[in-house]
């Protein structure tokens, strides 16, 4: 099993290689894609750590309420606690 440092200096090694010969024949050579040899080259900037694989994890939920959707939900709660639908249905026909 290859550590986060290791996994980043084989970058870098293509990288280097991707700048003397070509990023066809570094891909060849280290077999990689040719995508991921432009990509790493266009992250790198001269130390390993630029080429550290970085998280895929979303920084939100992509239908996330809003600030203005979540205070409106809040003031309308105390009055339709009991009741989601008729909640749902307040909220909804406010916009």
């Amino acid at each position: 099993m290859n550590s986060i440092a290791q996994e980043a200096r084989f970058r870098q090694r293509v990288v280097k290689y991707f700048y003397k010969h070509g990023a066809t024949k570094a891909s060849i050579r280290f077999k990689v894609c040719r995508q991921s040899v432009y990509n790493w080259a266009a992250r790198y900037d001269g130390t390993w750590k630029s080429l550290v694989e970085r998280s895929h994890r979303p920084h939100h939920h992509s239908k996330e309420h809003t600030q203005a959707e979540k205070e409106m939900i809040l003031r309308r709660y105390p009055y339709y606690k009991n009741d989601m639908i008729a909640l749902w249905d307040s909220l909804r026909k406010s916009g």
